[in-house]
Formats: structure tokens, C-alpha cells, sequence
């Protein structure tokens, strides 16, 4: 999945009274914004499309430059591909890097390449990032799909909309509670089954996030389990997996 533009829709009658309401002969001078601290974000309409989208211009070596503003869940997915990419290359790389050989004797076969410490922890890192890319996709998308109207009743006996679900339900609730309800799931299992694989994902990084250097009753760091978990994650595996999660939902 390619990252998208945020865009919406006008009707035929909103791009008519846009066009109405439009001044053709106005001038609108950027250089007067680029020292505001106020928000300079421009609404941009394409009038073959009937498409609006959002441009939040940025000034460098005395030029002004922009894009289009990308769906949030887009951009989380396209971060996760890039981040793969860049652990697929840091690996395959590894063979250049070695500083040396552990090996138990000469006549063992087996033995470890070690490759140079900031090389294997860079390789770490775009892990870390790709699955924390992949669990934002995934509740942003969650938060793009629930409806503007729509409400439900949540532990306390409270009837919440939109907004507090999104800022107060965690991703497991989102998933378990709140897609059911907004969408019409043609294979519950299915989605059962890419719901649990996702939180187990979701536990992985939630252990990187509030990272906990001891626990009661055990002696050695914690955080080497999650860490021998996140090594041998296959990146690719684990985006498509996500990715076909968000397909069930849509």
C-alpha cells in the first residue's frame, strides 16, 4: 500500500458556490506568512477531481515548498515499508561489518559472525519503528472509519461518542468492541484471527514503549525476551498481516 492524500469530496453544489464566492483577480502573498507563527495551512481544490486537500507550505533557501497533506493511516503504512526497507538493507549488509568470530573450538561448527555494534542496533531500531508504524496505521485507521454520530456505552455506564473513544479507548477495545459494531464482518474468524496477531504485535511494542528494567522475581533484565521476539520478527510477514486487517475492515 503507497501512502495517499488526505482528500474529500465536494458536491456538485459546494464547487459551485466555492466558484461563486471565488475572486479570481485576488493575490495571495506567501512571504507575508512564512514569519507568522499562526497556522499557514492552504486548502487547495482541484476542480476535475472536485477533490480538496490540504497544503502546508515550507520555506527553504528562499523558496516556498509543499505537497499534499497524506491520510494519516497512509502515511503510518508507508512509514512501515520504508522502515523494512531500511532493516532488509542494514542486514544484508551484516556480512561487511563483522568484527569478529565467536566460536566454542576449532572443530565446532557452529559460530556467530559478530558485526559491529552501531550496525546492530541501527538494524534494531527500524524494527522498533516498523512495528510502531504499523500499530499507529492501525489506529488511526480504526479512528477514520468510526462515524461522526456514532456513540456507544462504555464501562462506567457512560454514553461516549467519537472523540473519547478515540482519545481513551486503547486499539484492543477499538478492535474488539468498536469494529464490530460500525462494520459488517463478512468472516468474524478471519478477523478474529489478524485481531490477535496484531495485539500480540501491539505487546511487542507496548514493551519498547514503557520499557521496565526489573520485575519482581526475575534476576536477569527483563526486556531480552521482547528483544530476542522483535529479532526474529519477519517485518514482511507481520505488513502483510496488518495490512490484511485493515482490508476486512473496510
Amino acid at each position: 500500500m503507497k501512502t495517499k492524500p488526505l482528500e474529500y469530496e465536494l458536491s456538485e453544489s459546494a464547487l459551485e458556490s466555492v466558484n461563486n464566492a471565488t475572486d479570481q483577480k485576488a493575490v495571495f502573498d506567501l512571504s507575508k506568512k512564512k514569519n507568522v507563527k499562526k497556522g499557514n495551512t492552504l486548502v487547495m481544490i482541484n476542480q476535475e477531481t472536485s477533490k480538496v486537500s490540504y497544503i502546508v507550505p515550507i520555506f527553504h533557501k528562499n523558496k516556498f515548498y509543499g505537497g499534499k497533506i497524506p491520510k494519516p493511516s497512509s502515511l503510518f503504512i508507508g512509514q512501515a515499508y520504508e522502515f523494512e526497507k531500511r532493516v532488509t538493507e542494514i542486514l544484508n549488509h551484516f556480512p561487511k561489518c563483522v568484527e569478529m568470530v565467536l566460536q566454542q573450538s576449532p572443530e565446532s561448527d557452529s559460530k556467530i559472525s559478530l558485526v559491529k555494534d552501531e550496525t546492530y542496533h541501527t538494524f534494531i531500531m527500524y524494527k522498533v519503528s516498523t512495528i510502531t508504524a504499523l500499530i499507529s496505521a492501525v489506529e488511526c485507521f480504526i479512528n477514520e472509519l468510526i462515524p461522526e454520530s456514532f456513540t456507544i456505552e462504555n464501562k462506567k455506564k457512560e454514553i461516549v461518542g467519537k472523540e473519547v473513544i478515540e482519545r481513551t479507548w486503547n486499539i484492543k477495545s477499538k478492535l474488539k468492541t468498536i469494529i464490530p459494531k460500525i462494520k459488517t464482518l463478512k468472516n468474524p474468524e478471519e478477523y478474529d484471527i489478524n485481531v490477535n496477531r496484531l495485539l500480540e504485535l501491539n505487546k511487542i511494542r507496548n514493551e519498547f514503549t514503557h520499557m521496565k528494567t526489573k520485575v519482581k522475581g526475575n534476576n536477569m533484565d527483563p526486556f531480552i525476551d521482547y528483544f530476542e521476539l522483535l529479532i526474529n520478527l519477519n517485518l514482511k510477514e507481520k505488513i502483510d498481516q496488518t495490512e490484511s486487517l485493515m482490508d476486512i475492515m473496510r
